[in-house]
């Protein structure tokens, strides 16, 4: 275990074989780390990663990215999971299929779109049901696609309208 500072110099290959506790940034010679690991090839500015998501920070100062290569056959992914449920939900490409999977991967599962301040905008049930958010203040969307097709609600004062199905 590393504990202290480790700095690894030249131009060779160097293999580690030790745990390193604490923070690791690479790329910089800086003392501001933020997250766990920090891959930093410049400033983005006076910025510092939000809490919740500061497990892997990539810093650059014009675009930035993290890249996923697999062979053409095989599944780029994300995955996200729990104690729970290794594999809750994903996000995945597929090259030879031309195939992207945004989801879950619950029987109850939910694909919630948020725009704004993090509004639902549209969610996507396990029923094949989209809801569109109401921004009236009511507690149901505007439902389209869903069951009971053809189920009209055209009260003004409700805070919902159902087309092509059934509110969630």
């Amino acid at each position: 275990t590393i504990s202290g500072d480790l700095t690894v110099s030249g131009s060779g290959t160097y293999t580690y074989d030790e745990a390193i506790a604490g923070k690791l940034l690479v790329g910089s010679t800086s003392d501001s780390v933020d997250g766990t690991l920090h891959a930093h090839t410049a400033t983005a500015g006076s910025v510092t990663a939000h809490a919740d998501a500061d497990d892997l920070i990539v810093e650059n100062s014009a675009s930035g990215g993290i890249t996923i290569l697999t062979p053409d056959a095989s599944y780029g992914a994300l995955f996200f999971g729990s104690p729970t449920d290794n594999l809750g939900a994903q996000v995945s490409y597929q090259q030879s299929s031309a195939t992207m999977i945004i989801g879950t991967r619950l029987s109850s599962g939910k694909v919630n779109i948020r725009t704004g301040d993090g509004s639902s905008t549209l969610i996507l049930d396990t029923n094949s049901r989209i809801s569109l958010s109401n921004n009236d203040g009511g507690n149901t969307g505007n439902t389209i696609f869903g069951k009971s097709a053809w189920n009209c609600s055209t009260d003004n004062a409700s805070d919902y309208n159902t087309i092509f199905g059934e509110e969630l």
